[in-house]
């Protein structure tokens, strides 16, 4: 059978999954890379910093304008950023076991291996979605110190939450599908 064949064959709940996990896998990797997660603007100078997971940025002409965050003190922020890992490469993972599911003729068979790939989807969403969770709440506590500066939360987090939306409902979609076929047989 062809890779066309193949998706056509597998069942509505399997083809969603696939592409609720694509969908998830842009979207994770957009915001575990770009420094949108978060931003302040001082509204004296206008002048804005951008905080991605791993590095700060601001918008001044300086050529050394990022600084890299990875190794951080503040322990939200360093679990902020091993929660999202975690969710992260769950999404990679799932997404690796629904392909050898769907596309490997030795793999197709092994129910075993759509529901480690729902698995692994929920609970590595769950991680995720508690990162983001972190995230959203100690960014206010933490940063407003200062009435003249403007703090928001931005497109890579908002791209998170999609992605972590996505790869738990392929997760349970996965287990729905496994437990039907468990059923069927």
């Amino acid at each position: 059978m062809t890779v066309i064949e193949d998706f056509k064959s597998a069942s509505l709940w399997t083809k969603l999954a696939l592409c609720f996990l694509a969908v998830a896998s842009v979207f994770a990797c957009i915001s575990f890379t770009t420094t949108g997660w978060g931003s302040s603007t001082d509204i004296a100078t206008s002048s804005a910093q951008y905080y991605g997971l791993w590095r700060i940025c601001s918008d001044t002409n300086q050529i050394t304008a990022c600084q890299q965050l990875d190794g951080t003190a503040t322990d939200w922020y360093a679990a902020t950023q091993a929660m999202v890992t975690f969710g992260f490469s769950g999404i990679l993972v799932s997404f690796f076991l629904l392909i050898l599911f769907l596309f490997i003729n030795s793999c197709k068979t092994n129910g075993q291996i759509g529901l480690a790939a729902g698995i692994v989807s929920i609970v590595t969403g769950i991680l995720y979605l508690i990162g983001c969770i972190v995230f959203g709440t100690q960014w206010d506590k933490y940063y407003k110190d200062s009435p003249a500066i403007d703090y928001a939360l931005e497109y890579g987090f908002a791209l998170s939450i999609v992605a972590l939306v996505l790869e738990i409902t392929a997760g349970v979609f996965l287990i729905i599908e496994t437990k039907r076929a468990v059923t069927k047989s």
